[in-house]
C-alpha cells in the first residue's frame, strides 16, 4: 500500500507516514499478534485509508470481517481489556465515586457469568495477577505505591489461555452443530475436574485461525501447567445465592499469549 516498508518503529512507538498526500501516524503495537500498525489521523481521511488497505490486500486474500473482530485480537495476544475497576469499596474513594458519570466503564460495565459473589472485592485483581508486573517500577514515590508493594508477593492468580474442547463447545453452545461466533467478557467459573473452584474466565472468543474458542483466564498458580484439563461452567448465575446446574465445557490450559509470535517476539525491540 505504501510502496515499501514503513519506517522502523519500536514497540508502542509511532512514526509519521504519508499516503497519497495524506499524513497520519502509525502506532506499532501488534495487537493481532503480529508486527502490525494502528493508523491515527484526520477522520476525513479514514474512508480513503480503509479502502486503500482493502485494495492492497485483495491479491493476498484479505477479508472484510467487521468491527466485532477487533475485540477478539486481545485474546490471542494475552491482553485482558476489562478487569473490574477496584474503586467501589474504599472509603477514601467516596468522592471519586460520587464524581463518576453513570455512562462509563465504572458505572455500567456489567458483571455476568457463572462465577458469582455478593462481595465486589472478590472481583478485584492486581497488575501482577494480570501479568503486568513488568510495567511496575517501585523505585520512586507515587499514588498507590504502598498497595502495589503489598500486592507484589501476594498474587492469587496467574494468567493463562484456555482452549475449549470443540465437542463440548458444540454440545453446550452450538446445540450439536456449529457454535457460530462467540464473544464474551463473562466471568465463568473455572473448576478442576473434581469440582474445585480455581479461577474464572475474563475474555472468551472464537479464533478462526485455531478452529477453537479461547478464553483469557486467571487461575490458581498450582494449575497452570500446559495441558492441564479443567472445566468451564458455562452460563449465567442468577445472583440469588441458590445452587444452579449449568453445563460444563472441558478446556486445556495453555500459555498466554497463545499466539507464538506475541509470546516470543512481541516486545523484542
Amino acid at each position: 500500500m505504501f510502496g515499501g516498508p514503513l519506517p522502523p518503529t519500536k514497540f508502542f512507538h509511532t512514526a509519521e507516514v504519508t499516503l497519497a498526500g495524506r499524513r497520519f501516524r502509525a502506532l506499532r503495537h501488534g495487537m493481532a499478534g503480529q508486527a502490525g500498525y494502528e493508523f491515527i489521523g484526520d477522520w476525513a481521511d479514514g474512508a480513503y485509508v480503509k479502502e486503500a488497505l482493502r485494495k492492497a490486500g485483495e491479491p493476498l486474500g484479505i477479508v472484510h470481517v467487521g468491527a466485532l473482530a477487533y475485540t477478539t485480537a486481545s485474546v490471542e495476544s494475552g491482553w485482558i481489556p476489562s478487569p473490574t475497576p477496584a474503586i467501589y469499596t474504599d472509603p477514601e474513594l467516596d468522592s471519586y465515586r460520587r464524581w463518576l458519570p453513570l455512562f462509563g466503564i465504572e458505572g455500567q460495565r456489567p458483571l455476568h457469568g457463572s462465577h458469582f459473589s455478593a462481595n465486589i472485592e472478590d472481583y478485584y485483581v492486581t497488575p501482577y495477577e494480570l501479568g503486568y508486573g513488568r510495567l511496575v517500577h517501585l523505585d520512586h514515590d507515587f499514588i498507590g505505591r504502598d498497595a502495589l508493594v503489598k500486592a507484589k508477593d501476594n498474587a492469587r492468580f496467574t494468567k493463562v489461555t484456555l482452549v475449549f474442547d470443540n465437542d463440548d463447545v458444540r454440545r453446550v453452545i452450538g446445540d450439536g452443530t456449529d457454535p457460530g461466533f462467540v464473544l464474551s467478557y463473562g466471568r465463568h467459573r473455572i473448576e478442576t475436574t473434581g469440582g474445585d473452584l480455581i479461577g474464572s474466565t475474563y475474555h472468551t472468543a472464537s479464533l478462526h485461525p485455531y478452529d477453537a474458542i479461547l478464553a483469557l483466564s486467571l487461575i490458581d498458580p498450582g494449575h497452570t501447567t500446559a495441558g492441564t484439563t479443567v472445566e468451564v461452567v458455562w452460563g449465567d448465575d442468577p445472583g440469588t445465592g441458590e445452587s444452579v446446574d449449568l453445563p460444563r465445557i472441558r478446556a486445556s490450559v495453555q500459555p498466554t499469549p497463545y499466539n507464538e509470535h506475541a509470546r516470543t517476539a512481541y516486545r523484542r525491540n
